[in-house]
């Protein structure tokens, strides 16, 4: 089963959790901070794996126990990569509206998210 013997998916799988707990559970929404900027580039940087995942999960119609069972990780994957995105994204617009923070300490966050929205692309 490719989704879940080979390291690749492994090492992807750990660092797209990696990158979610960077950002969402050590950052909580009420606390206006922005997320680690590396935490963003390495989820950016994790894009074109993250595609290739994406394609091989929509076009694996296998329907061993197996098979489900990966595409089932595959989705968490791919999940855990977008809500992590998706959260970054609205405290940057949190941030955007709170006076307490400058254009100078939002832009760099806010180039890398983009980046990372364009390469999932």
């Amino acid at each position: 089963d490719v989704y879940c013997q080979t390291p690749s998916i492994c090492i992807l799988e750990r660092m797209v959790d990696a990158c979610a707990a960077a950002i969402i559970l050590n950052n909580a929404a009420t606390t206006k901070q922005l997320p680690p900027e590396t935490a963003v580039h390495v989820l950016s940087a994790l894009a074109k794996p993250l595609n290739a995942l994406a394609k091989l999960f929509a076009s694996d119609t296998t329907t061993t126990v197996a098979a489900v069972a990966g595409r089932e990780k595959a989705a968490r994957i791919l999940n855990t990569a977008l809500h992590s995105l998706g959260h970054v994204c609205s405290i940057i617009v949190d941030c955007f509206a709170s006076p307490s923070w400058s254009v100078v300490e939002l832009l760099p966050v806010s180039r890398l998210a983009s980046l990372a929205t364009a390469s999932f692309s």
